[in-house]
């Protein structure tokens, strides 16, 4: 039970820090070749996993049905446009105002997956 206390404050700490701290994180980001995985991470993840901590009704990594319609109707120009605005539920870029259009790419290629039926 201490473990599982000691890991959820852990992880609720690294989420604090990086919305407190986005440029300090953002740069450890960077010194990693895996950008858009670590900006996912820190920023996406909480509503776009598979099962999310926060349950607005985002597109799911890896969930091809949860993708379908948007990337059939949808280029990833738009895609892109909606992550930069906001839509729905979302705040635009994400929440992640100090991510570079470059960092946001990366974490929609990478979110998107092999779910994506047209860029």
């Amino acid at each position: 039970m201490k473990k599982i206390s000691a890991g959820l404050l852990f992880c609720a700490w690294v989420n604090v820090y990086a919305y407190h701290n986005p440029s300090e994180v953002l740069k450890q980001i960077h010194q990693n070749k895996a950008v858009g995985k670590g900006v996912y991470d820190t920023f996406c993840g909480v509503c776009h996993e598979p099962d999310p901590q926060i349950q607005v009704g985002a597109p799911r990594r890896g969930i091809k049905s949860d993708w379908y319609e948007r990337t059939r109707h949808q280029s990833l120009n738009t895609i892109l446009k909606n992550v930069d605005e906001g839509i729905n539920n979302m705040p635009a870029r994400g929440g992640c105002f100090e991510c570079t259009d470059e960092d946001l790419l990366a974490a929609t290629r990478y979110l998107m997956g092999v779910c994506s039926h047209k860029t």
